[in-house]
């Protein structure tokens, strides 16, 4: 028998959509190596946005405490504040200057050498590529083998609990070199990044973050052959981007790799897997593979056309995941283009393009956030209530040069808790409250990114306002009927008002690093 019950792992594979139905679904041990590790764990202490610009000002030579107020917009007293923690924490030393240990501090946290942690990392039987992700437990599945010794899995609850048969890839012959440290840190650090992409997306992988690694201390000195549990699966709906896929074993969604790899699998083997594979895919593989593949690049590549053309790469830095999410609402209405040609289009699909719009703004507005930090904004409403905070921010969005009284009501009647929470944090998912509270912040700066906002386009804020607006209908759905020449109409006036707070941010980028 090539495999083992006990060597089965199950991290909980998933569809790349919750609640996703199938039309069939088969059970997959995956063959791969597993390298035991050692690693030294981190403390639990890290920099906070305000410590991290701090130290990175000392770093390229600014260390008086007025001239860090000036170039963060926050108060001197704050500044020798936070210079005190730094040396504090062993940053910077007593004449302030940055000490052997702050470059590396600002990757990741000060290694604790007393702390040792185990984990692992998987190995490909077919690449001889590690997988990116590095895990601190292993969770067995309920496996046991039937009297010819195919693999049976228990699923279910523990109530209602049921087996199903799982067919066994074939275990690759890639060579197995003990990975690299360089190697087991690359996966790490992409494991932490799925996580963070996949939280964003709101996605549970069920995975918790793996702490910061920085060096190995022990590698095995033989992998483990063990198999993770996934599976292949065909939807009910035949307007998925392609005719079947592979679950991601560790929970995040379908794997392209994984499904090219099965394919490759499938077209070079004979007996069981191969039967299943053309059982649950023969009919749409042949009939759809080569042609959803095509239409799938297609569509990624015009929509990265679209993209781009809306919103041309400029000067300002760490907008990559704005231009993604911008990227991500011009696949829909690709894809949109192509059901509506065949009379399939949905209007939920209309709903998870205008989402990708309201994101693209929100991920713009951290990055205003991240420049000028309004932490003078809770100030200007305290002792205000109700009325009177929306009065000040109406006052305050005149005075950055927005037109008072045609500022939406949903960003005037910002509550007081709220402004006081983003003047401390980056706002994620709080639209129109971020704007109040820019606006209050903006007010007493001349040289705010918003003030060139307003003279560029006067009806910014409104735009932005009927953009979320748009978005929201997913959820508090309006009589009105949305259309595909409307999502196409406001994705271009997503796209410029981004070009013109990038450019007003950029602008003021440009002046502060000179």
């Amino acid at each position: 028998m090539d495999w083992s019950p006990d060597a089965v792992l199950d991290y909980r594979a998933r569809t790349h959509e919750y609640g996703l139905r199938w039309r069939q679904k088969r059970l997959l041990l995956w063959p791969v190596w597993a390298w035991r590790i050692v690693v030294p764990t981190s403390r639990s202490r890290n920099l906070n946005p305000i410590q991290r610009a701090v130290l990175r000002l000392h770093i390229a030579g600014v260390n008086h405490f007025h001239e860090l107020g000036e170039l963060l917009d926050l108060d001197e007293q704050l500044m020798a504040y936070v210079v005190a923690e730094l040396q504090t924490m062993n940053l910077l030393d007593e004449r302030g200057s940055p000490t052997e240990r702050a470059n590396r501090f600002l990757e990741e946290a000060e290694l604790d050498p007393d702390q040792l942690e185990v984990g692992w990392v998987y190995q490909s039987t077919h690449t001889g590529k590690l997988l990116p992700r590095f895990v601190t437990d292993q969770p067995a599945a309920e496996a046991e083998a039937d009297d010819k010794g195919w693999p049976l899995i228990t699923l279910g609850s523990k109530g209602r609990p049921f087996t199903a048969r799982a067919v066994i890839v074939k275990q690759g012959r890639a060579p197995r070199p003990a990975p690299r440290p360089r190697d087991i840190l690359d996966a790490h650090r992409r494991h932490r990044r799925h996580l963070r992409r996949a939280e964003r997306a709101g996605m549970d992988p069920g995975l918790e973050a793996s702490r910061l690694v920085g060096r190995v201390s022990l590698i095995s000195e033989a992998p483990q052959l063990v198999h993770l549990l996934t599976f292949v699966y065909v939807p009910e709906s035949m307007e998925e981007e392609l005719p079947w896929y592979v679950a991601e074993p560790f929970g995040f969604g379908a794997d392209p790799a994984l499904r090219e790899q099965l394919d490759r699998i499938r077209q070079e083997s004979s007996g069981p897997l191969r039967d299943m594979l053309d059982d649950i895919t023969g009919e749409s593989m042949e009939r759809h593979r080569e042609g959803w593949e095509k239409m799938q690049i297609m569509l990624r590549e015009d929509a990265r056309d679209r993209a781009l053309r809306a919103l041309p790469r400029g000067a300002l830095p760490d907008d990559v995941e704005v231009r993604s999410r911008l990227e991500d609402a011009f696949v829909e209405i690709v894809r949109l283009e192509l059901q509506e040609q065949t009379g399939r289009l949905k209007p939920r699909n209309i709903d998870a393009a205008y989402l990708h719009l309201r994101q693209s703004i929100e991920l713009a507005l951290v990055l205003l956030w991240r420049q000028h930090k309004p932490a003078n904004a809770a100030a200007k409403i305290e002792g205000a209530n109700g009325n009177a905070i929306s009065g000040i921010i109406s006052a305050c969005a005149e005075a950055t040069g927005f037109d008072a009284k045609k500022i939406p009501r949903a960003i005037t009647k910002a509550k007081k808790k709220t402004i006081g929470w983003l003047s401390r944090n980056e706002p994620s998912s709080q639209l129109r409250p971020a704007l109040a509270t820019f606006l209050l912040n903006a007010a007493d700066m001349p040289r705010h990114p918003l003030r060139q906002v307003a003279v560029k386009d006067p009806d910014w804020l409104e735009n932005v306002n009927y953009i979320a607006e748009r978005s929201g209908e997913q959820v508090h759905p309006s009589g009105e009927k949305r259309t595909l020449a409307n999502l196409n109409d406001d994705a271009q006036l997503t796209s410029q008002m981004l070009r013109t707070l990038f450019k007003a941010i950029s602008t003021n980028y440009t002046r502060k690093s000179q």
